[in-house]
C-alpha cells in the first residue's frame, strides 16, 4: 500500500483507468482533432487506497493525440510505479544537476565571451564560448520538463530544439581543436562532419537516438583530432585526450544518461580538458606578453 504512485510518461491526452476505475485525466480526449485538450507529458497519479489489494491489477488508458505536430513511430509510452511521495519529490531532484550545468555553463559563455571581445577576438575563445553557451541552453531545455507541466503537443518541437542545439555542439567541439592545435586539413574535417551529421539526422525517427549519433559523432572527431595534436606535441593535447576519452567512455558505457539530467557528468571530463588546454595557451602567451 506504500506504492501509491503511478507516474505516466506518454505523449497524447488520456484517461487513467485502474481495474476499470476512473483514477486520473490528463487533458481532454476526444474522437476529432478541435476537441482534444493537450495533457502534459509527465502526469503523476495517486491510486486510491481501496484500490491496492493483493494480486494483479489491470490499467487501461484512453487516448487520443490530435496534437503532436509531428509524425512519431510510438507514443512514447513509459510509466513507473512506487510511493506516490517519493516520486514528487524525486521529479524536483532529477532537475537539480540541469539547473546546476546550466549555471556553470552560462559562466564560462560570458567569461570566454568577454576574453574574446575585450583580447584580441581570436577563434578558439569564441567557439569555446559558444560551446558553453550551446550546453547552457541544452541543459535549460533539459530541467524545464521537470520543473514546468508544459502540454504534449510541445514536446517535440521542445525535442528538435534539442537535437539542433546537439549537432552546434557537435560541430564546435572539432572545431575548436581544429583552431586551437592550428591543425591542417580543415576541409576535409569540415566535409566529413557536415556528411556525418546529415546522415546522423536521418538515421532514425526518434530524436533521442538521434541524439545520441551526433554527440558520438562530435566526440569522437574531436578525441581523434586531440590525438592527432599530442602526436604533434600540441601544449595541452594530452588534457584534451584524457577529458575527451572519459567522455566518449562515459557515452558507451550508459548512452541513455548522456543526453539526460547527467548530461554535464558524462561531458564534462571533455569540456574540462579542452579547458585545461585552452587555459594552458592563455597563461602561456600571458608569459611572453609579460
Amino acid at each position: 500500500r506504500t506504492r501509491d504512485g503511478f507516474l505516466l510518461k506518454v505523449v497524447a491526452s488520456y484517461d487513467l483507468y485502474w481495474d476499470g476505475h476512473l483514477i486520473g485525466r490528463n487533458g481532454r480526449v476526444s474522437a476529432q482533432e478541435e476537441d482534444e485538450g493537450p495533457g502534459v507529458v509527465d502526469a503523476l497519479f495517486q491510486i486510491p487506497s481501496e484500490l491496492l489489494g493483493v494480486g494483479e491489477h489491470v490499467v487501461a488508458l484512453r487516448m487520443s493525440s490530435w496534437n503532436t505536430g509531428f509524425r512519431s513511430p510510438t507514443y512514447a509510452l513509459l510509466f513507473g510505479f512506487g510511493n506516490f511521495r517519493t516520486m514528487l519529490v524525486e521529479r524536483s531532484r532529477t532537475a537539480i544537476l540541469s539547473v546546476m550545468a546550466v549555471g556553470a555553463a552560462l559562466v564560462g559563455a560570458t567569461v570566454f565571451g568577454l576574453i574574446w571581445l575585450l583580447a584580441g577576438r581570436r577563434m578558439p575563445v569564441l567557439l569555446f564560448s559558444l560551446l558553453f553557451l550551446c550546453v547552457a541552453v541544452l541543459q535549460a531545455l533539459q530541467a524545464w520538463r521537470w520543473l514546468y507541466e508544459y502540454p504534449y503537443n510541445w514536446h517535440f518541437p521542445r525535442l528538435v530544439v534539442i537535437t539542433s542545439l546537439t549537432t552546434a555542439m557537435a560541430v564546435l567541439l572539432p572545431a575548436f581543436v581544429l583552431h586551437h592545435f592550428a591543425l591542417s586539413g580543415r576541409r576535409w574535417v569540415y566535409g566529413g562532419l557536415a556528411v556525418l551529421l546529415t546522415a546522423a539526422w536521418f538515421s532514425s525517427p526518434i530524436y533521442n537516438l538521434i541524439g545520441l549519433a551526433l554527440c558520438a559523432i562530435g566526440f569522437a572527431m574531436a578525441l581523434l583530432l586531440a590525438l592527432r595534436a599530442a602526436w604533434g606535441r600540441r601544449r595541452g593535447a594530452g588534457f584534451a585526450c584524457v577529458g575527451l576519452g572519459a567522455s566518449v567512455a562515459a557515452l558507451i558505457a550508459a548512452p541513455r544518461d548522456f543526453l539526460d539530467h547527467a548530461f554535464f557528468i558524462s561531458a564534462g571530463p571533455g569540456i574540462a580538458g579542452l579547458l585545461v588546454a585552452l587555459v594552458l595557451q592563455l597563461r602561456d602567451e600571458r608569459r611572453e606578453a609579460q
